[in-house]
């Protein structure tokens, strides 16, 4: 019950919420000891439509980059001071944050061995392909990006600028292109390294 709420929280609260229920869920897949029960947790956490992987793929699937560069060209949505869109009402969390928050989770959990094989087992290589365009494309828009000016003339901007990534997105597409190349090239146990 308390992962099935974690992941409830994830998707659709605030971003403290989302955040400290992401950091619960690490807790629980890494550091509890080995009772046992750890394929019947990742089970509950990871599966689709419910789990994680499924709600990382809703989430890209809810929040296409197109929506961001319409709200840099301000025809929809609200743009947010970090950048991002509002697409919920009263949601203060963009649709596009909680999908890099829940795939920065993903990520963490390969980096534990026996989380990765299991991992291994379900994460299909179409869905990382989906994953990595999804950020490259998003990191680069006001849904996720930073915003950058261009030129300044006495301290006012004179060109509007672009979008870039920051550093953590750039560190997380490297992450995902490392296991997409990895699921390429050896099949199964590409993330058990």
């Amino acid at each position: 019950m308390v992962l099935a709420e974690a992941l409830r929280t994830m998707r659709m609260e605030v971003e403290a919420a989302a955040e400290m229920c992401a950091q619960l869920l690490l807790h629980v897949l890494t550091r509890l000891a080995d009772d046992g029960l750890l394929p019947l947790r990742c089970s509950m956490v990871l599966k689709r439509p419910a789990g994680l992987i499924g709600l990382v793929l809703e989430l890209v699937n809810a929040s296409p980059p197109e929506r961001g560069r319409a709200a840099e060209a301000g025809e929809n949505g609200v743009r947010e001071a970090d950048g991002g869109d509002r697409s919920r009402e009263g949601c203060a969390f963009s649709e596009s944050a909680r999908c890099y928050l829940c795939m920065r989770v993903l990520l963490s959990l390969t980096e534990e061995p026996r989380i990765a094989q299991w991992l291994d087992d379900v994460l299909l290589a179409e869905e990382l392909d989906i994953m990595v365009r999804w950020l490259r494309d998003a990191s680069r828009t006001a849904a996720l990006g930073r915003a950058v000016e261009r030129g300044r003339f006495l301290g006012l901007a004179r060109r509007r600028g672009g979008f870039e990534r920051t550093e953590s997105q750039q560190n997380t597409l490297e992450q995902l292109k490392g296991l997409q190349k990895a699921s390429r090239g050896r099949g199964r146990g590409a993330l058990r390294g």
